[in-house]
């Protein structure tokens, strides 16, 4: 994309900001309802340096079970407009190298230590829908949610994730097992 076209196009950045800190606190409240008292919720724990000049990554919350000092982060993605910012960005806690950072950065991280969360939209339902029309897409953009679960399961497959919709995947209270199973081996 030009520089003239980023100068130009809608700041979707802002927008999605909001969206993504309201997915965070919610899911951060309904873990709250959901997992034991011994079980503490963190939002926006403190920047993991993993990079030099004191450049890190910042996790949307962590959960620490006070009875064996076990934790773990949870990334969250609420998709609302489509794009491939939802998965792919989420993707890059899977790295080899971001997980040796964190383990040796962060006492009682589990051996897998980002679960990563996606709610919102993009994932509900079983047919494509047009999102609004903007400036920079005046048609809108084609969503499909079936699409956006089945790239999630590939990219994901073989670590602990959870997509929150009202069909094919889990609720919050199920998010809360996986969490809880995690924490208490």
């Amino acid at each position: 994309m030009s520089a003239e076209a980023l100068s130009t196009r809608e700041n979707w950045q802002a927008e999605a900001n909001k969206s993504g800190l309201k997915g965070e606190k919610l899911v951060g409240v309904e873990l709250h309802k959901h997992l034991p008292s011994h079980f503490d919720i963190e939002l926006k724990p403190p920047k993991i340096v993993v990079y030099s000049g004191g450049k890190g990554i910042q996790l949307d919350l962590k959960v620490t079970n006070r009875k064996n000092n076990k934790c773990v982060f949870i990334e969250v993605k609420t998709g609302s407009n489509g794009g491939n910012a939802t998965e792919e960005r989420a993707a890059k806690f899977l790295s080899t190298g971001i997980e040796k950072k964190i383990k040796a950065l962060v006492p009682g991280v589990v051996s897998q230590p980002v679960l990563s969360v996606f709610q919102g939209p993009i994932f509900e339902g079983a047919d494509t829908w047009r999102t609004k029309p903007t400036k920079s897409q005046p048609n809108g953009s084609v969503i499909d949610p079936p699409l956006y679960r089945e790239k999630v399961a590939l990219i994901f497959e073989g670590h602990e994730y959870s997509i929150i919709c009202n069909e094919h995947a889990d609720t919050y209270g199920d998010l809360a097992k996986k969490v809880k199973k995690v924490l208490d081996n």
